[in-house]
């Protein structure tokens, strides 16, 4: 098809009727100063009120297929006041790192200042203050202990910016690596043997 329009084109440039075309005279065309008149001349005021028009037009369809793709996401309530909108939307913005709160998980009983503290699941939260850097351990609103670390540089390889976590060092001792947007800090943990464990002769 695409052959046949271009064939054709080509004929019609290099028939006899183009090149008689082309002796036409200019004064044939006389009126062409006149070739607009009768056309209704339009104001600027005019064209921006149908350019906001258009625009309002199309801002509205828009809406409407927001609000589509949301009732299909969200469905549709019968209560005209309870169908999904874009405003009651849950909030998807990031929560502060700073008040996540990071949760470990002590295996076995361990020594804090000569008392033990039970195995179980801990908050956990650094400070520093003037009398040096402590990771305190909470159970709920309470502080359970106040364990003396040292603050590093070191993110001890780990990809999160907050983490806690407690790892084997060795017989009796355990190393909690602390991490978080304020410090990052480790310390050691003395742990009590849990009863009946199996010991090599």
């Amino acid at each position: 098809m695409k052959r046949f329009f271009l064939c054709f084109l080509i004929c019609i440039f290099f028939s006899p009727f183009s090149l008689a075309v082309t002796n036409l005279d200019a004064s044939d065309y006389g009126d062409l100063d006149n070739a607009w008149s009768g056309q209704k001349v339009i104001t600027n005021k005019e064209y921006e009120d149908t350019v906001n028009a258009l625009e309002e037009k199309k801002n509205q369809k828009e809406e409407k297929q927001k609000k589509k793709k949301l009732k299909k996401f969200k469905g549709e309530s019968l209560h005209k006041d309870l169908d999904a909108t874009l405003d009651d939307l849950p909030d998807q913005s990031l929560k502060d790192p700073e008040l996540e709160e990071q949760i470990v998980q002590l295996p076995v009983n361990i020594v804090v200042n000569d008392k033990v503290l039970e195995k179980g699941y801990y908050r956990v939260e650094g400070e520093k203050n003037k009398n040096g850097v402590f990771i305190n351990l909470y159970q709920s609103h309470d502080l359970i202990a106040k364990i003396k670390a040292k603050e590093t540089d070191d993110d001890f390889g780990e990809k999160d910016i907050m983490f806690v976590k407690v790892l084997p060092y060795k017989d009796g001792i355990m190393k909690m690596i602390y991490g978080s947007i304020k410090l990052n800090a480790y310390t050691y943990l003395r742990y009590v043997e849990p009863a009946g464990s199996f010991v090599s002769q």
